[in-house]
C-alpha cells in the first residue's frame, strides 16, 4: 500500500507573493505526475491555509483549496474521495485574540475523563468553522460534520488498516 502525505501546504490562491504556495501550486502537481508517484491513500494533516492571511471571500478558498486537494490526488491516482483523509491544523480554525474564556477551559480540562463540559467544547469547537466547510464540501456524500459538532477526535477502520484521528489544532494559540 502506498500513501502520500501532505501537511502544511498553507493553501492560498489570493497570495502571489508566498514563494512556498506558488510553487507549491505550480509544481507539485507536475512533480506526481513527472515522477509517476502513485498512492491509495493520501493524508493531509492540517494547515490548509495561511490564517495569517486571510481571504476575504471564504467559500472560494474553500473551492480553491478543495480543487487542489483532488488534483494532488487524482495526480497520484487517486479518484475516490474517500482515500482522502484530512485534519484539521491550527491555521484551520478561526483565529481570535486570547480571552481569558479559553484559558479557563483548558484549567477546566478534564484530563482523566479526556472530555470538556459540553458548552465548552461547543466554544473551542465553533471555532473550526473553516474546516469544517472544506470537509464538508469535500466528502460530498457525506455532510455529517458542522462545525458545531465536529468530533475533537475520531477513527476509521478499514479493511487493511485503522486511522486514529487526532486534533491537536484545538489546543492552538496556548504557547
Amino acid at each position: 500500500m502506498h500513501w502520500l502525505h501532505l501537511s502544511d501546504i498553507h493553501f492560498n490562491p489570493n497570495s502571489e507573493t508566498n514563494r512556498n504556495t506558488i510553487q507549491l501550486r505550480k509544481k507539485l502537481i507536475d512533480y506526481i505526475k513527472d515522477n509517476q508517484i502513485t498512492a491509495d491513500e493520501i493524508f493531509i494533516t492540517g494547515d490548509f491555509r495561511n490564517a495569517s492571511s486571510p481571504c476575504s471571500n471564504e467559500q472560494k478558498l474553500v473551492d480553491e483549496t478543495i480543487k487542489f486537494i483532488i488534483e494532488v490526488a487524482e495526480s497520484s491516482k487517486i479518484k475516490d474521495r474517500t482515500h482522502i483523509h484530512i485534519v484539521p491544523g491550527n491555521h484551520d480554525l478561526y483565529r481570535c485574540e486570547l480571552k481569558p474564556e479559553l484559558d479557563e477551559i483548558r484549567e477546566n480540562y478534564d484530563y482523566d475523563s479526556g472530555n470538556f463540559k459540553p458548552d465548552e467544547f461547543k466554544q473551542l469547537i465553533s471555532r473550526f468553522g473553516f474546516y469544517a466547510h472544506v470537509h464538508n464540501d469535500l466528502y460530498l456524500n457525506n455532510k455529517s460534520i458542522m462545525a458545531e459538532e465536529l468530533p475533537l477526535h475520531f477513527s476509521k477502520c478499514f479493511e487493511d488498516y485503522a486511522l486514529i484521528y487526532l486534533n491537536t489544532a484545538i489546543t492552538c494559540g496556548n504557547g
